[in-house]
């Protein structure tokens, strides 16, 4: 009986084992079923309240607009800077405390923020190797857009809210112009989060690679190049009515146009652009801004408008403004943005980036996006451009001869670098030199500091960034104050002592792992480094630590000398 009923027992078994291929498939078949059906319901139900905030955001644009006079643009402050550097005279060593007084700590770049993603699958832009494009010509009435996108579903925040006009000086406003009174706030709701297809960008190397991209039928796409680097994005099938008109109602007439017009894989691909260039939150406004011109065909409102909409449905705090027959972008950009005009609404510097006219006094549309934030100019990594060899240049060490290197820089980071915005001297701290540059220089450096003792590893590379550039001011190479990003040093006949200080402390780091500070004295900047043991020469006492002064522009002078007659009453310390 036992035996009878352990051969049902295997057969019956072997009789459910043979079915499981089958029964699988058609689970998993049903799960697909069930997941597609669960996806297209949120699919919709995303839509529905992003088309409601699009909505209730064209109906405050309609009226939520007051007169605004532009601030003056903030100079670059001077920083005077020694015409000709004294030469280093060999003295006894001595170890000297320099007094120190304000330690400050430079914050390092964050990590690009996360934008709202949409969820289609975007196509990732292709590198070549190209001259950058020139920009477009002056402002013009937009024609018909050329070709088109479509766009991943952006995800808006938080709700739609018209700001509460505050009091302000009166002002004679244009009567072509008048000023509408804003509506009351209306609350949307908040829609649920949507899971990114892709994440924010991160610090990779690597150079960005073209991923396999689903067929889209009748599929259009807007070419152009973005700092020598070839982009496809794209765009719907049928353009949007132009802005013959720059009024309320015509701008937000636009506006809801744009968002029922396909434009949703237009901001995945810009999105992807990004991130496969790894672009800060600067350059993609410029990627953003270059790709409508290309589109349109020109500099017109009609770009300016889709600017505006792909930057606040990617989490940008965006203001639109008009003046005249001009629609103008303003940026809510954090910290301050030298040479640059600027409108304050809220207590809040909106940036203006392009001047498409000398218009100071404009009108502003004040309604707030949901889920807005600053623009930040950091560019946490270097940024993966197509590479665009330039001449090759040596540099080396005087006093040691084997390092030397030869350098090719790539035109197009040079170029992505020349025409940035200038702000505080901290943003220029942690800026990276580029990998191209990195695999150059780095194993040179290594190589010749290998096996030597940290006092006479940080003299070779003291010696190198000393000896291997030549010196000039600022004020006498530009005629104004300019810091360097970390490849321009490489680049331009002359450098200053904020260039040489910066390099030096960047490269002790990087290949000699060793802890290092910026000495900033009144007219000066110089470095100082931190030793496992006790090191000769003049010094600075830091949290308890002392770190030895090494000056890269005291051309001969080795570590712990420090260049006389400076203001050490003065001393800032800026903690890396």
């Amino acid at each position: 009986m036992k035996r009878i009923i352990a051969v049902v027992a295997i057969v019956a078994a072997v009789t459910v084992m043979a079915q499981t291929p089958d029964s699988f498939e058609q689970f998993r078949r049903q799960m697909d079923s069930s997941f597609e059906s669960v996806k297209k319901s949120n699919n919709e139900s995303f839509e529905r309240r992003r088309a409601e905030i699009d909505r209730q955001y064209a109906d405050h644009i309609r009226n939520a607009w007051a007169a605004y006079n532009s601030s003056p643009s903030v100079p670059e402050p001077e920083r005077p800077e020694p015409v000709v550097i004294p030469k280093y005279e060999p003295k006894a060593p001595t170890s000297t405390e320099h007094p120190v007084t304000v330690v400050t700590s430079v914050p390092k770049p964050q990590p690009v923020k996360p934008v709202v993603e949409p969820k289609s699958e975007p196509k990732s832009p292709v590198v070549v190797s190209k001259p950058t494009p020139q920009p477009a010509p002056a402002p013009a009435p937009a024609p018909a857009p050329k070709s088109p996108v479509v766009a991943p579903k952006p995800t808006p925040a938080a709700p739609v809210v018209a700001p509460k006009p505050e009091p302000k000086a009166p002002v004679a406003e244009p009567k072509s112009e008048p000023k509408a009174e804003p509506k009351a706030p209306v609350a949307v709701s908040k829609p649920e989060p949507v899971v990114p297809a892709t994440s924010a960008p991160s610090a990779v190397t690597t150079t960005p690679t073209t991923p396999v991209v689903p067929a889209t039928p009748a599929q259009r796409t807007t070419d152009f190049l973005y700092y020598g680097t070839q982009l496809s994005i794209r765009v719907p099938e049928v353009g949007v009515p132009s802005l013959f008109t720059l009024t309320e109602n015509s701008i937000a007439d636009a506006w809801i146009a744009i968002s029922s017009g396909d434009f949703e894989q237009t901001l995945a691909d810009c999105l992807e652009a990004r991130k496969s260039l790894m672009l800060g939150d600067w350059r993609y406004y410029t990627l953003v801004r270059e790709f409508t011109k290309q589109y349109y065909e020109a500099d017109c409102n009609d770009g300016v408008l889709l600017q505006a909409y792909l930057l606040a449905h990617s989490g940008y705090r965006i203001r639109m403004a008009r003046s005249g027959n001009f629609l103008h972008l303003l940026l809510d950009i954090s910290g301050t943005v030298y040479n640059m005009s600027y409108f304050v609404l809220d207590g809040v510097r909106f940036y203006r980036p392009e001047k498409r006219n000398d218009a100071t006094r404009m009108y502003i549309c004040e309604v707030k996006f949901p889920g807005e934030q600053s623009l930040s100019l950091q560019q946490p990594t270097p940024p993966q451009l197509a590479y665009k060899p330039m001449p090759s240049k040596s540099f080396v060490s005087k006093r040691y001869p084997e390092a030397k290197v030869g350098v090719t820089l790539n035109k197009n980071i040079i170029d992505f670098y020349s025409n940035y915005p200038s702000t505080d001297f901290a943003f220029y701290v942690h800026t990276s030199l580029s990998t191209d540059l990195k695999r150059q220089l780095y194993p040179m450096l290594r190589g010749v500091t290998a096996g030597k003792s940290q006092h006479d590893a940080v003299s070779v590379i003291l010696n190198f960034v000393q000896t291997a550039f030549e010196y000039k001011t600022d004020d006498q190479q530009f005629g104004r104050e300019k810091w360097y990003f970390g490849d321009e040093i490489f680049y331009y006949p002359h450098s200053d002592c904020d260039d040489r200080a910066i390099l030096f402390s960047t490269l002790v780091r990087d290949i000699l792992k060793m802890d290092a500070v910026l000495l900033d004295y009144p007219g000066h900047l110089a470095a100082a480094v931190r030793f496992d043991g006790a090191v000769n020469g003049d010094y600075v006492v830091v949290e308890g630590k002392r770190f030895v002064i090494c000056d890269p522009t005291y051309v001969g002078a080795g570590v712990g000398a420090s260049m006389p007659d400076l203001d050490t009453s003065n001393l800032k310390i800026i903690k890396l």
